[in-house]
């Protein structure tokens, strides 16, 4: 390995609007009918306790195959579904647009086909690869089955400071200094932490020796992370590895750690995520300080709190205490591996802020069931093809099966 060098861009003091320009959300979908009925569940959320105007844009990333069905379903059936959601709030890209090798154009195209994991780390991979594309110091990477749970704007989502000469990003009167607010969470070092492992095996294969908090360690999606510190990254693996390409890299790590397993007889298991990816760099670059700041205090609400995990927490689940009343998370969710129905799901939460429009909703979600969500086409590519959405999906219910999971 050679010498590591200085090589960080150090950062020009970003000034924004804080009511409209610093938040950006990153969703990856997956165009099946029911990832799209969970993408509907959250869009009814967000139109009711989102400021929506306070988030810039919605990235929306699927392979390119898709791109067409996914625009119309964003910019016609979706804004004539969920009143108060304009259709340009959505911005519709494909990973070959983030990630060079999942272009079939490309010279060195990667078929997700050819190693059965690479679905799962290009879902993993375009959180990072697709900063480029990010119009706003940070953006907040999300999955379909995540809903908001209590209002907020995306000002709340920042700590705010004094700015001051060192500060990276600022609202425009350079009176406040903005950095996110990411949830954490202790790990124990036994089998309690699922998520122990991805941060071993991220620091493992990027050979960075971080010392971590034990005690506070930064949650899984939802999480916002900054633009600059993702570019920074693609920069720093590039020099570090003495390659051109950083996302050939980490798939190509990915396939070396998970060979390697297959020849010792061990399951699959995640060589990196895109979070354990993202702030162990931050954190071995200094630049997480500048960005970021840890929320400790118990009493102060965070990005999620509570969620439904298995079957066992849906069927105790009581939304309206346990989630909208109780809870501290500006949002939530109902983990989809369980493969519930979308409709099921809403039927329970939709009822937790009755009011003079509860009969209607009521009315439009069944209206809403009874339209295709997605065109026979698309459906049909979904069902019989091993393209790159459903060898992402299996890779999905593998790694689960073996014990993994996605987040």
């Amino acid at each position: 390995m050679p010498e590591e060098h200085v090589f960080l861009d150090r950062f020009t003091q970003q000034l924004v609007d804080p009511n409209k320009d610093l938040l950006t959300i990153l969703l990856p979908i997956l165009p099946s009918k029911s990832e799209l009925g969970y993408v509907l569940n959250q869009m009814r959320t967000f139109s009711r306790f989102a400021d929506m105007g306070s988030i810039l844009e919605y990235l929306i990333i699927t392979p390119h195959r898709y791109r067409r069905e996914l625009e119309t379903f964003f910019r016609e059936q979706l804004p004539e579904q969920v009143p108060g959601i304009a259709a340009g709030k959505f911005r519709i890209v494909t990973d070959g647009d983030c990630i060079p090798e999942a272009n079939p154009d490309f010279q060195w195209y990667r078929d997700p086909a050819e190693y059965w994991w690479n679905g799962w780390l290009t879902q993993q991979l375009v959180k990072l690869a697709c900063a480029p594309l990010v119009r706003t110091p940070f953006y907040m990477v999300m999955d379909a089955d995540i809903f908001a749970a209590r209002p907020f704007s995306a000002r709340d989502l920042f700590e705010q400071t004094p700015c001051t000469d060192g500060s990276a990003v600022c609202d425009s009167k350079q009176e406040h200094q903005l950095r996110a607010k990411n949830d954490c969470h202790r790990l124990y070092g036994d089998e309690r932490d699922q998520n122990l492992e991805w941060w071993e095996n991220t620091a493992l294969n990027l050979q960075l020796d971080v010392k971590l908090d034990w005690d506070c360690m930064p949650g899984v999606t939802p999480q916002i992370m900054a633009t600059h510190v993702s570019l920074q990254l693609g920069r720093w693996l590039e020099s570090r590895f003495q390659t051109c390409c950083w996302h050939g890299l980490l798939l190509d790590i990915g396939d070396r750690h998970n060979w390697r397993r297959g020849d010792e007889g061990k399951l699959w298991s995640a060589p990196w995520t895109e979070y354990s990816v993202y702030f162990l760099f931050a954190y071995h670059s200094g630049l997480h300080s500048a960005f970021h700041v840890d929320v400790r205090n118990a009493d102060e609400q965070i990005l999620q709190d509570t969620a439904v995990w298995t079957e066992q927490d849906w069927a105790s689940w009581k939304p309206c205490e346990a989630t909208f009343g109780l809870g501290r998370g500006h949002m939530s969710l109902v983990q989809s591996r369980m493969e519930l129905d979308p409709a099921a799901i809403w039927q329970r939460i939709q009822n937790c802020w009755p009011d003079s429009s509860s009969e209607h909703q009521g009315e439009d979600q069944a209206e809403l069931h009874a339209q295709p969500l997605i065109t026979n086409t698309v459906a049909g590519q979904l069902e019989h093809a091993d393209g790159p959405l459903l060898m992402h999906a299996k890779a999905h219910r593998h790694a689960l099966d073996n014990g993994s999971s996605t987040r």
